[in-house]
C-alpha cells in the first residue's frame, strides 16, 4: 500500500504528464520532465547530463516530489489545504506557496512555514484559507498572462488544475 505522500507525489506526476519531456520555449521552467525542471533536478540530484535527466525513473520522481515539495508542508494538518499548497509549490516554488498562505492569513510574509503561520491557518479556518488560495492563484494566472502574452496558451490547463481543488 502506498503512503499518502507517495499518493500525492504520483498525483502530481500525473498532472504534470510524467514521464513526458518538454522544452517549450514559452514555458518559463525550461527543460522539464513530468514537471521537474532540469535546474531543480540538478539542484536535488547533483550534476546530470540531459540524457541522465531524461532517464529519471518513476521512483526518482517520487523521491524528488516528496523531499522537495511534500515534506515542507508536513505540518499542515488539513488534508485538502496541504495537497493544494503542495501543488502550488510545484508550480511556483515552495517558498512562494508559503508566502501566498502568509499573505492570506496575515502573518509575516517570509516564506517559512512556522508556528505563527500554522496558528493563523487554524484561526482563519483551513477551508477558508483554501478558498482564498484558489482565488489568489486564479488572480496570479491572469496577472501573469497580462504581463506576458506568451503564457496565455497555458491558461486553460492552469485554471483547470486550480479549480480541481474544490473547497
Amino acid at each position: 500500500m502506498m503512503s499518502r505522500d507517495e499518493q500525492i507525489a504520483r498525483a502530481i506526476m500525473k498532472r504534470e504528464g510524467w514521464p513526458k519531456v518538454v522544452n517549450d520555449a514559452d514555458d518559463l521552467g525550461g527543460l522539464t520532465k513530468g514537471g521537474i525542471t532540469y535546474v531543480s533536478a540538478v539542484a536535488f540530484f547533483g550534476p546530470l547530463t540531459r540524457t541522465q535527466f531524461e532517464s529519471l525513473t518513476d521512483n526518482d520522481a517520487v523521491v524528488f516530489y516528496t523531499m522537495v515539495h511534500i515534506r515542507p508542508f508536513d505540518t499542515i494538518t488539513h488534508a485538502r489545504l496541504r495537497e493544494y499548497v503542495i501543488d502550488l509549490g510545484v508550480l511556483r516554488g515552495v517558498r512562494q506557496a508559503v508566502r501566498m498562505l502568509q499573505a492570506i492569513v496575515g502573518t509575516e510574509v517570509d516564506g517559512w512555514l512556522g508556528p505563527k503561520t500554522r496558528a493563523a491557518i487554524t484561526s482563519f479556518g483551513p477551508a477558508k484559507v483554501l478558498a482564498w488560495c484558489i482565488g489568489a492563484r486564479l488572480w496570479h494566472i491572469q496577472t501573469r498572462i497580462d504581463a506576458n502574452a506568451t503564457q496565455a496558451k497555458f491558461r486553460k490547463g492552469w485554471r483547470t488544475r486550480t479549480l480541481s481543488f474544490d473547497v
